[in-house]
């Protein structure tokens, strides 16, 4: 067995010997790996002789000591998604570049050049949001140590570097049409994990942690408590995306008559469960969409890119398409930052321009109609065709939402105009 030895002197003077077993030789087989496994210890033991300028401390030594005392800490908050995705970027990325450095050599210049030629195996680039994680995780290793005092207050050159988040494509939502084409080549549960997410807009870790005790059929709710990650069950991320949110009647027929049909019914038990686990462990979120997902969309017909939050995007963009004013977007989409839904309600609402040139054009032409536009060759104007969009996507809206378009004191025209002081 491998042992590290250190003596600690106490506020009299006196210095006392510990011990400390770091493993077998079977594990770390020469003393170097050793020594690497309690890199994290040992900057701690000399915490105080490390302490700004009297001693230049490596970023693999400052990246040891995040592991040891904040990241894999018990007593620090940590998601388990972000204890199994932060040691994988420092892995890939951070550590092979910039371990050997001293952390206040590097400088913001270098990191930037070397974020924008950042690739992947096959040589492909990587996407922008991609490199933002990265330097995002390197700003959080560069805090800890100005934490510790390794480097001066002000001193985090990672705030500095430019490094956009924009994505190269923009996700595509779903038309109506498409997901009532959809809807009809699934079975049950897959069928049950898309309305649901339709609904309620659910990331996927949190729709599968769900259990049959988190719906309120007498209230018409669903609380929404913990999600599962990498096989890992804990509480939400955040704050706000604990929440409990409202249920309309027919998602609450829909899951009631799944509830009846499925054999884990119990209050305790996982509403999509792993027949295979036999209920004890949720189902792989992984092997349903390849498996049955995906598969269904292509038998239905549809060509745009398939995955869960491709369902949670369409979700929004239909809030923001039935007049949803940014404040309840951002509520029920449970964004932890209003930034996000602010710049997510912008881009949906370019979506709607269409709708605010239709009122010009009948400001401009009063006496044409709109059956006027309507002709009998095959080339049917862009502006009748949007029409008939919108009015298929108020009547799948109605069905997933349980809102009447129909009988409403104002019609769906007359809403949108209330709200165009969010719309443009």
């Amino acid at each position: 067995m491998w042992e590290y030895l250190w003596r600690e002197e106490t506020a009299d003077g006196k210095r006392i010997r510990h011990t400390l077993v770091v493993g077998p030789v079977t594990k770390y087989r020469t003393k170097e790996a050793a020594s690497k496994a309690v890199n994290g210890l040992r900057m701690q033991i000399n915490h105080e002789c490390f302490r700004l300028r009297r001693r230049q401390v490596l970023v693999s030594e400052v990246i040891d000591h995040f592991y040891e005392t904040e990241l894999f800490n018990p007593e620090e908050s940590y998601s388990p998604s972000t204890k199994r995705v932060m040691p994988d970027v420092i892995k890939r990325w951070i550590r092979p570049q910039w371990g050997s450095f001293i952390v206040r050599d590097v400088r913001p210049g270098a990191v930037r050049y070397w974020l924008r030629n950042l690739s992947r195996e096959d040589g492909e680039r990587l996407a922008s949001s991609t490199k933002a994680h990265v330097k995002r995780v390197m700003q959080r290793l560069f805090s800890h140590a100005i934490y510790c005092e390794w480097l001066e207050q002000g001193k985090n050159v990672m705030t500095i570097v430019k490094q956009s988040a924009q994505r190269l494509k923009e996700p595509v939502p779903f038309e109506p049409e498409e997901v009532h084409r959809f809807l009809d080549t699934l079975n049950s549960p897959f069928r049950e994990m898309i309305i649901l997410i339709l609904a309620f807009g659910l990331r996927r870790s949190e729709l599968f942690a769900l259990k049959w005790r988190d719906f309120n059929f007498d209230k018409n709710e669903l609380t929404i408590e913990r999600n599962i990650v990498y096989s890992e069950l804990g509480i939400c991320k955040t704050r706000a995306s604990r929440a409990t949110l409202p249920m309309t009647p027919l998602v609450a027929v829909q899951l009631c008559v799944w509830r009846k049909f499925t054999i884990y019914k119990r209050d305790e038990d996982w509403v999509f469960p792993s027949i295979r686990e036999k209920g004890r462990i949720p189902m792989s979120d992984g092997s349903a969409m390849e498996d049955i997902i995906k598969p269904a969309a292509r038998k239905a017909g549809i060509t745009k890119r398939v995955h869960w939050h491709a369902f949670r995007y369409t979700y929004a963009t239909w809030l923001v398409a039935s007049g949803a004013d940014i404040g309840v977007v951002h509520q029920l989409m449970r964004h932890a930052s209003a930034r996000t839904t602010i710049d997510f309600y912008v881009k949906a609402s370019k979506r709607l321009g269409l709708v605010i040139q239709e009122r010009i054009q009948k400001l401009l032409f009063p006496a044409v109609s709109d059956d006027d536009l309507m002709f009998d060759e095959p080339d049917i104007p862009a502006e009748a065709k949007e029409k008939q969009r919108r009015k298929a996507q108020e009547r799948v809206s109605s069905v997933l939402f349980g809102i009447d378009q129909v009988d409403q004191s104002k019609t769906a025209d007359e809403a949108r105009m209330d709200n165009d002081d969010y719309v443009m």
